[in-house]
């Protein structure tokens, strides 16, 4: 189930009655709170960005390749990034399981089964475009085995370490061999790192995904990418919710002027919003009519929208 929204206000415009030719409007609202408290969610999200740090081409990126990850026949490591957007899970969800499944698409001949890890990462990264087996060389801000964003931007050391780039925590671990779909369980670590990236999106930089030994040889694995739709990725989350978060808005003011339905609404403190409309009160038939950019103080704002034939209803939705 895909959460677009936490809280939301409703608000139909319409005249008094059918014989009421005077402007005057009847505001009619209702205030739609989000997830309920105490009931159960899910969701499944592919990533937002994911790429492969290659020690066989270290200045190379592989954004928009396979993933790959584990060590190769010659003793070069790849490790893969892969990072979630948490936005569809509310901030006042309580995280109950978190697991990620990654899809084998090559092996390499023989291949060696091994652990592969994941580990929460601590810096921000630059996914990139590049594409092929062993990538292409980078262009600016984007991620290598070398450097974070190239040109200039560094690892702690090639390739990242623990405890500058990466926890020294492991996440989930998973033994991966063939082909196939594998599974990262769900663990309390995995659980906390959602958790905290729901609360706090600014310190979501994703997970890394390396071999427990990169010592042993022939474990390097290609992983679908979510380039890939069939074999991308899989985030899936399940919550349950706090009290819901409680609506700021309060729509006042509604006239019609000039041809043009008018109302106003105090933004609020920091945070985005956005005025949609529809005819219907269908759940898919909301259109965007402004969006708000988030602003240091309470702000009053009008909204103006040209006269329509029939009912329309208006809402403020955040994000």
């Amino acid at each position: 189930m895909a959460l677009k929204t936490r809280s939301r206000l409703n608000c139909e415009f319409m005249p008094r009655s059918a014989r009421d030719a005077s402007p005057l409007l009847l505001l009619l609202c209702m205030l739609i709170a989000g997830p309920a408290a105490g009931q159960d969610y899910g969701i499944t999200n592919i990533p937002v960005a994911d790429t492969t740090l290659f020690e066989t081409a270290p200045d190379n990126n592989l954004g928009a390749s396979t993933l790959a990850a584990g060590t190769t026949r010659g003793g070069l490591r790849a490790r893969a990034l892969i990072q979630f957007d948490l936005r569809n899970v509310p901030t006042n969800a309580i995280i109950q399981l978190a697991a990620l499944s990654l899809t084998v698409v090559r092996t390499p001949e023989p291949g060696v089964a091994s652990v592969f890890n994941l580990r929460r990462i601590s810096q921000p990264w630059g996914e990139g475009i590049q594409n092929g087996n062993n990538g292409a060389p980078a262009r600016t801000n984007e991620t290598t085995w070398n450097m974070r964003f190239a040109p200039s931007t560094p690892w702690s050391s090639p390739g990242g370490s623990a405890p500058a780039d990466f926890s020294a925590t492991v996440s989930a671990t998973a033994s991966i061999g063939e082909t196939g779909t594998y599974t990262f369980s769900s663990t309390p670590a995995l659980v906390a790192d959602v958790q905290a990236w729901t609360m706090n999106p600014a310190e979501n930089f994703g997970w890394f995904l390396l071999d427990e030994n990169e010592e042993l040889l022939l474990t390097a694995r290609r992983f679908g990418s979510r380039e890939d739709p069939v074999h991308a990725p899989v985030l899936t989350v399940q919550f349950t919710m706090t009290q819901p978060i409680v609506s700021p808005f309060v729509l006042s003011l509604p006239q019609i002027s000039s041809n043009q339905v008018q109302f106003s609404f105090p933004t609020p403190s920091n945070r985005t919003c956005a005025v949609e409309y529809s005819s219907t009160l269908s759940p898919l038939a909301w259109q965007v009519l402004v969006s708000l950019a988030a602003s240091n103080g309470v702000t009053n704002v009008i909204i103006t929208d040209p006269l329509q034939p029939g009912q329309r209803f208006y809402r403020v939705r955040t994000p």
